[in-house]
């Protein structure tokens, strides 16, 4: 672990920013990227949802809690990949609204890069998503 961790460039950069990039470039390829990541990161916050025969599974949904909030992006299989974001209260979602993916992407990117200040497993996940491993 570096001594000046917030000097690496994809912190100055922004985990956010980063996500939007990878979003823009292939859309289908993301949410495996970005599952992968939540995954390593946040292991206990993310749930992936799976669909399809055999070895050709495909994430359709990705959950990932962060205090309140939940969001979760589905791929529909057409179309751009959707995002909500619910309020989360004793264990129960109370109000979920779509919300835009850039909006899902700023907000989760926020936390994640948050958790990677405080996390050698958050930091490494993300870097490997990043391709800076």
């Amino acid at each position: 672990m570096p001594d000046a961790f917030e000097d690496q460039g994809w912190v100055r950069l922004g985990v956010a920013s980063a996500l939007d990039k990878a979003y823009a470039a292939d859309q289908r390829q993301f949410i495996t990227l970005l599952a992968d990541a939540l995954d390593k990161a946040l292991p206990g916050e993310t749930e992936i949802k799976r669909a399809g025969l055999f070895n050709n599974k495909h994430i359709v949904a990705l959950k990932v809690h962060l205090a309140n909030d939940q969001f979760v992006i589905e791929d529909l299989g057409k179309g751009p990949l959707r995002a909500s974001k619910g309020h989360v209260v004793r264990g129960i979602t109370v109000k979920t609204e779509e919300i835009p993916m850039q909006q899902a992407l700023a907000e989760i990117g926020d936390a994640l890069d948050h958790r990677a200040k405080t996390s050698e497993a958050a930091r490494n996940a993300l870097a490997a998503m990043l391709g800076l491993s």
